[in-house]
């Protein structure tokens, strides 16, 4: 019998799409991911929810379920000929017929997607956004059905609503679609960073990217947002930090800093709360950096125009280390930061 609470809709459904996309993965491969999936958005979930006999019980259903599914039908491609079967109101068509078109090459328009479409169209005019919003409320309304749960799609809705993107891991997501275009994805990509860093009070200059750096830069800036949310939070070292890290992972496209130096990823640290107490061991532990590292480090530091947090770097860092070398050369300590934070100037 599973142990610990019953599982919720949400997580029969995060264990529907794991499934979906891991197909030969066992039930404690999907427990995990699913596990993980939960605690990117909100660090109060237990670490060891769900249990395995939970997740065992449901890939069992789930998995009979889509045994005795219809091998062709509405997940089909679409085509004009569908609409035999497959009514679509006729002034969506010329926009069904050209989200087709984009998807030429890539994973075909599905007869479901055509109709998200249809229900969509009078929504936006942009065919992109539309298509995307489709292709979202599609995979969730098929998702439920394997579940067998309620399809609850509110959190899109709240997207659709507002033009900001609430949805977990999409920047992941969009960056795999090779039909969106990469001007859509650098606008959209953009747009969402500016949202969020306002969301997080941080006031640091605009970063210049790649298509590919906007899209992890929002993505990491998305996920501190929902920590930040759940956690409560409110320690502004520990945010602008965080956004420190991911400005300059985002820099090299989500990739670590070339050999010999290396950039660690200072989040789990940094959730820990373990740099709060022991600063110098905390910076020693998730800064090892070269010397070109570490001179990258204090120039995007310098662009924070905040000396506490530049005080507060100068003391953690690694004595006689690169990066202490780097912020008492590139920011003179906290004088030159003291007087770009007063002249609002660059350096």
């Amino acid at each position: 019998m599973p142990k610990g609470p019953k599982i919720t809709a949400e997580v029969k459904r995060l264990i529907a799409e794991v499934n979906d996309k891991h197909p030969d993965w066992v039930a404690k491969e999907v427990m995990e991911e699913v596990r993980a999936r939960l605690r990117q958005v909100n660090h109060q979930v237990k670490p060891d929810w769900p249990g395995l006999s939970a997740v065992q019980i449901e890939l069992r259903k789930l998995r009979q379920r889509k045994i005795n599914d219809e091998p062709f039908g509405i997940d089909s491609p679409w085509s004009v000929g569908a609409l035999g079967k497959y009514d679509i109101p006729s002034q969506a068509i010329p926009k069904v017929l050209e989200i087709q078109g984009l998807r030429l090459g890539h994973e075909p328009l599905t007869i479901r997607e055509a109709r998200w479409v249809g229900h969509l169209h009078a929504v936006t005019e942009d065919v992109v956004e539309l298509a995307i919003w489709a292709t979202f409320y599609a995979y969730r309304e098929k998702m439920c059905e394997q579940a067998n749960i309620v399809n609850d799609t509110s959190d899109i809705d709240l997207w659709v609503r507002s033009k900001d993107v609430t949805i977990p891991l999409y920047f992941q997501w969009l960056f795999r679609q090779d039909w969106v275009p990469d001007s859509y994805k650098k606008q959209l990509a953009e747009e969402q960073t500016r949202r969020c860093e306002n969301a997080l009070g941080i006031k640091a200059e605009r970063p210049n990217l790649t298509t590919k750096g906007w899209l992890s830069y929002a993505d990491s800036l998305q996920q501190t947002l929902f920590l930040d949310n759940t956690t409560k939070d409110q320690d502004k070292k520990w945010r602008q930090l965080k956004v420190l890290n991911s400005r300059l992972l985002a820099k090299h496209e989500g990739q670590v800093l070339s050999s010999p130096g290396k950039y660690i990823d200072l989040l789990e640290i940094l959730r820990t709360g373990e740099y709060r107490e022991k600063p110098f061991e905390s910076t020693e532990k998730f800064l090892m950096f070269s010397k070109n590292g570490a001179v990258e480090f204090a120039e995007e530091l310098l662009e924070f125009h905040d000396p506490d947090l530049a005080e507060f770097m100068r003391k953690s860092a690694v004595a006689g280390g690169p990066l202490s070398e780097a912020i008492s050369k590139i920011a003179s300590s906290t004088v030159n930061i003291k007087k770009h934070h007063i002249e609002g100037g660059k350096r």
